[in-house]
């Protein structure tokens, strides 16, 4: 158990016979057992303890990580700023393109409306 051979283990169980004496040793060894059970269950508490700490810190790590990405991101989102007031002078300008040819495209069927009333008074004026 605690690299004891099984001389040591009749050895220590002599001595605490002859110490303790036949009525109070079913006593200790009782003592004895809660102790080392004690004992272990600290160890294992201790263990789970240490590996939940491990997690913990393995989810600070990637929580980081995420944080750095998403700041990054930010940051190249603060470069977008602007773009409310790109977008709008685009959509003038577009404007400005579309009303220069929709004048143009209009002003070629009003001349041909024009023509083809001057051509009826002067049909019916003969």
């Amino acid at each position: 158990m605690f690299g004891l051979d099984f001389a040591e283990i009749i050895l220590i169980a002599v001595v605490a016979v002859i110490f303790l004496g036949p009525d109070k040793l079913p006593n200790a060894m009782v003592k004895v057992a809660r102790f080392i059970k004690m004992v272990k269950n600290g160890i294992a508490s201790t263990k789970e303890s240490l590996e939940a700490e491990l997690k913990l810190s393995q989810m600070k790590e990637d929580i980081i990580g995420e944080k750095q990405q998403l700041l990054s991101n930010f940051d190249d989102l603060k470069g977008f700023k602007n773009i409310d007031s790109m977008v709008k002078d685009e959509l003038n300008s577009a404007v400005d393109v579309s009303k220069a040819t929709t004048e143009t495209t209009l002003s070629t069927p009003t001349e041909t409306v024009r023509e083809v009333v001057s051509f009826k008074k002067a049909s019916s004026d003969v």
